[in-house]
């Protein structure tokens, strides 16, 4: 990775970070070290979306060369936009008039995993950290399973591709603005570990024990996770400490966010900033844009296609190849009009499926939605008794979900069809045949057609999107299947990540590009135990696509 100076100016959607160091050093000693003179200054800008102190002053990045040596994209210029955040700001004794940011960082996050169980505990984090009027601590991510580039050196050691967050998402959990406008408290938005070791350091960090904390609550995880949330909140919100580490493991691990209980904390993660303002990555949007013909029924003149506004470059003339030369991918976006994405998983994925099939496996976090008979916890509006027994943080708590409320009716479910086991209809939706899935594409197109599952509207699907890690014979199989069943274009995962259309950058997260398309797709039909799909739904529901839009396999 490239050596170079933190002064280096960067061009920025969030927030005033589009200055150079020295810029921002001289607004923020106009803004806040001239005592009443600066009223005025201010009255123009919402003071909490200004920080308290001039830019903090990172080392120059250091050079990777064995990064270089694999051939790894760098991530150089979002390295750059995320030290420029402007929560990042040098602590000095000026900045003590102003309080001072509370710091949560869940250390262990299971980042052994892949993305989207990682993703999953980010997001839930993020949430955590809002709630708890504290600012989330992110770090990097590291591919450890099926990395996009080679990560072993000629001498057999494995060097592993380290990818900055802003890559893969943007919003509150990587930095971005609490509300739309940017008009909230700076210090309330997450920062960098990087930016966390600087003005956290080991001395003043108080860290809290994952287990030590759920046995003081007196819980298991098969209490519900809106108590879990809630008891969280209140004990990080009382703590005195600026700097809170959670340590041992992650509040919302894998297995508790594959569970039941992770239902109940929909109602209130769900209209939190967390999912509200949650958006892929610029990378993602520049894919897209680069690729939206390719998602459009085919026409005699490419020339003619409407790229949405949305997906259109926000430089002029246009950077290719800039970071900031694209917004963030807005789940709440207007969908790409006519286009069915599908998620398919092949590969290792079967005896993963049957492994799923043998210990009963249900559907992964909210793909749920649509079980018959799931509802809130009798608890909701009310509060948990919790077992004072415990000790006092066992007591009662109260819930946040509303009275009244009721889940998301998602159309679909891990169903029995009549004359199957369920042991044989479970993995028909694991892992359906060609022929099983041409004939529930088929399914939904028509329904969409006739406006089926309470939509709003009628949808005409035309060109499908074939998300998949298959081999190349397969997807040819699948798609000339397709295409024979009337569909005007299919593309797939292999047309994008083989055409040579795609930047080094994004090609190292191209796993997220596919779940772009998939968030913005009109219709979508995923495979319900996958986190991938998951993260999809997630994202599809809390930017307001209709409940109606989701299918499973």
């Amino acid at each position: 990775m490239p050596s170079y100076s933190s002064t280096r100016c960067l061009s920025s959607r969030w927030g005033k970070v589009g200055l150079c160091s020295a810029a921002i050093s001289l607004l923020w000693f106009l803004a806040y070290a001239r005592g009443s003179s600066s009223w005025s200054f201010r009255a123009s800008i919402n003071d909490e979306a200004l920080p308290p102190g001039p830019p903090f002053e990172f080392p120059p990045l250091r050079e990777d060369l064995q990064a270089q040596e694999l051939n790894h994209p760098s991530f150089e210029e979002i390295w750059t936009f995320e030290r420029a955040l402007p929560q990042h700001f040098q602590p000095n004794r000026l900045t003590e008039m102003h309080p001072r940011p509370r710091y949560l960082f869940v250390r262990d996050v299971d980042m052994g995993s892949g993305w989207n169980n990682v993703m999953q505990e980010l997001l839930l984090h993020s949430h955590l950290a809002e709630l708890s009027n504290r600012s989330m601590v992110f770090h990097l991510f590291t591919p450890r399973d099926h990395p996009p580039f080679p990560d072993i050196l000629p001498s057999g050691e494995r060097h592993q591709l380290k990818i900055p967050l802003n890559a893969l998402i943007s919003g509150p959990t990587v930095g971005g603005p609490l509300h739309r406008d940017a008009s909230d408290n700076v210090v309330r938005r997450a920062v960098s570990e990087e930016y966390f070791d600087a003005v956290c350091p080991h001395g003043e960090r108080v860290e809290l024990y994952y287990n030590d904390i759920m046995h003081a609550f007196g819980m298991d995880d098969e209490r519900e996770g809106d108590e879990r949330m809630m008891r969280w909140v209140k004990k990080l919100r009382e703590h005195e400490s600026r700097c809170l580490v959670v340590t041992g493991g992650s509040v919302f691990p894998w297995w508790f966010t594959g569970g039941w209980k992770i239902l109940s904390i929909w109602p209130e993660y769900s209209t939190g900033p967390t999912l509200k303002e949650f958006a892929w990555s610029p990378l993602v949007t520049q894919a897209i844009h680069d690729h939206y013909h390719l998602l459009t029924p085919h026409t005699h003149w490419p020339s003619a296609i409407s790229i949405p506004s949305y997906l259109k470059s926000t430089s002029s003339p246009p950077a290719k190849r800039s970071f900031n030369a694209f917004s963030p991918l807005r789940a709440d976006a207007p969908p790409i009009p006519g286009l069915l994405a599908i998620h398919v998983r092949r590969g290792d994925y079967e005896g993963h499926c049957r492994f799923l099939v043998d210990v009963n496996s249900t559907y992964t976090t909210f793909d749920k939605f649509g079980t018959p008979g799931v509802r809130v916890p009798p608890e909701a509006g009310v509060g948990y008794a919790g077992d004072p027994g415990y000790g006092p943080e066992a007591g009662f708590i109260e819930s946040s979900i509303p009275p009244g409320y009721k889940y998301p009716a998602l159309p679909d479910y891990l169903s029995t069809p009549q004359g199957m086991s369920a042991k044989d209809a479970a993995l028909a939706h694991c892992w359906p045949s060609i022929r099983e899935m041409v004939q529930r594409v088929r399914e939904v197109r028509q329904g969409a057609l006739e406006g089926a599952w309470g939509l709003s509207r009628r949808q005409t699907l035309r060109t499908i999107y074939v998300s998949t890690n298959g081999d190349a014979g397969w997807v040819s199989e699948l798609a000339q299947a397709l295409r024979r069943d009337g569909w005007e274009r299919v593309t797939t995962t292999l047309d994008l990540v083989a055409g040579g259309g795609l930047s080094r950058e994004a090609l190292a997260v191209s796993q997220v590009v596919d779940q772009g398309i998939m968030g913005a797709a009109e219709s979508f039909i995923g495979v319900g135990f996958s986190s991938m799909t998951g993260n999809v739904v997630q994202v599809r529901l809390g930017g307001g696509r209709e409940p109606g839009t989701i299918h499973f396999w």
